[in-house]
């Protein structure tokens, strides 16, 4: 029997293929709504605040107040909230983490098993989307998969690169 080569990838349950959700951000992960931040101050001062970014992007923590840090890697707001603390105390230590990480909710149209609209992992990528979606559809394209935003093409994947050559290079 001849079958199309790379559809049997997405009969597997899309949960073997989901990203894992306990691990650590990189110092370039981009902060969102959503996003649980942890801050450990102690010294002079001593406290433990989780906080999660709101949907106007910001937290309000205990002193400095309220501050805006959607949009910022979590590097900058690690800095940024250190050099906040810093203005209030001297001779304290600070340790800022990650705790729960937003979802994002992606369009997959075309010709894919079920499009809709899917909620993923931040971590996700276009990959794990198509999982979300049963993968591509038998009259559909391995070769030529779009990733847009704002209308505009940000990048285009083809499969077959990652079935024969292992090319994990792929876009969150």
């Amino acid at each position: 029997e001849i079958r199309q080569f790379g559809y049997n990838l997405f009969e597997q349950p899309s949960s073997s293929f989901a990203p894992v959700e306990a691990i650590p951000v990189g110092p370039d992960y981009i902060l969102g709504p959503g996003d649980e931040m942890s801050v450990a101050i102690w010294g002079k001062v001593n406290g433990e605040y989780r906080r999660i970014i709101d949907k106007d992007g910001k937290i309000n923590l205990p002193t400095v107040g309220v501050l805006y840090i959607a949009g910022l890697t979590f590097q900058g707001a690690k800095g940024f909230i250190e050099k906040e603390y810093s203005r209030y105390y001297t001779d304290m230590k600070i340790n800022i983490s990650m705790g729960n990480l937003k979802s994002i909710r992606v369009f997959v149209v075309g010709n894919v098993q079920q499009p809709g609209s899917y909620p993923i992992s931040s971590f996700s990528t276009i990959i794990t989307a198509l999982f979300a979606a049963g993968g591509p559809g038998k009259v559909g394209s391995m070769r030529d998969i779009q990733l847009k935003r704002n209308g505009q093409i940000v990048t285009s994947l083809d499969l077959y690169d990652f079935l024969l050559k292992g090319d994990k290079t792929d876009v969150r």
